[in-house]
């Protein structure tokens, strides 16, 4: 009914799906990126890596999301609780997208051993358990932001907000880190800057975070409504 109507219109809501909107578009951003950045040659910025390695590097993300899913991510939310995971998770999430520009400082006499696949793979733990414990958290946050009654339309507006993020993350990752390495410019606006503006996005979503209401954590409790009038009696 219209009681619950209003319930769509709350502070917790409107952040929540602002924090979901930007989450995503770090994410598809630094998706779409990885591949770009470890063809891109060496001389250039990137890792030079034949597309095998690419494919290998990537397939490591399914084993470490398993680890985080079944083991990870219940043992640590029961101890700090949702919104405090997600401002943990979410606090890792620009260190990730920072981190890996600089895995084209490794010497290039490290090229296909062990001294570039392990940076490579505790980049892809960190950004697994990083973006995973964020996209988890922050879906547990909407669920929470709103009565039963509105959390379908409330899902509806934050899938609408993702679809809109998702659309324009491809094309921004694209341009910015093509444009990167063609500016003839220096650090930080060389192969690095596109990570570094996904990060700074980040930053955004994690400083929103602080703006929710702390009983985001708990299912949403509605005020009861106001007892109705009694008739006096005697007379």
């Amino acid at each position: 009914g219209g009681r619950e109507d209003r319930y769509m219109l709350t502070r917790n809501v409107s952040v929540a799906v602002c924090i979901y909107a930007l989450l995503r578009l770090a994410a598809v951003a630094l998706d779409d990126a990885i591949p770009l950045f470890m063809s891109t040659p060496r001389v250039d910025g990137g890792l030079g890596m034949r597309s095998q390695q690419i494919g290998g590097a990537l397939l490591s993300q399914g084993a470490f999301l398993i680890l985080h899913v079944l083991i990870l991510f219940p043992m640590i939310k029961a101890r700090m609780g949702t919104l405090s995971f997600f401002r943990f998770a979410g606090f890792l999430v620009p260190l990730a997208c920072v981190y890996l520009p600089f895995l084209s400082s490794l010497p290039q006499s490290w090229e296909g051993g062990p001294g570039m696949w392990l940076p490579i793979l505790a980049f892809f733990l960190l950004k697994s358990f990083a973006f995973g414990g964020a996209f988890t958290a922050v879906t547990i946050l909407i669920n929470n932001s709103a009565p039963p009654a509105v959390i379908g339309a409330v899902h509806g507006v934050s899938q609408a907000a993702v679809a809109l993020t998702s659309a324009v993350a491809p094309a921004l990752a694209g341009s910015v880190f093509s444009w990167s390495l063609q500016n003839g410019l220096g650090f930080p606006l060389d192969h690095h800057f596109a990570f570094f503006l996904f990060a700074a996005t980040s930053l955004g979503m994690m400083g929103l975070s602080y703006v929710l209401s702390p009983s985001v954590q708990y299912r949403f409790a509605a005020p009861p409504a106001p007892a109705p009038a009694v008739a006096a009696l005697g007379g």
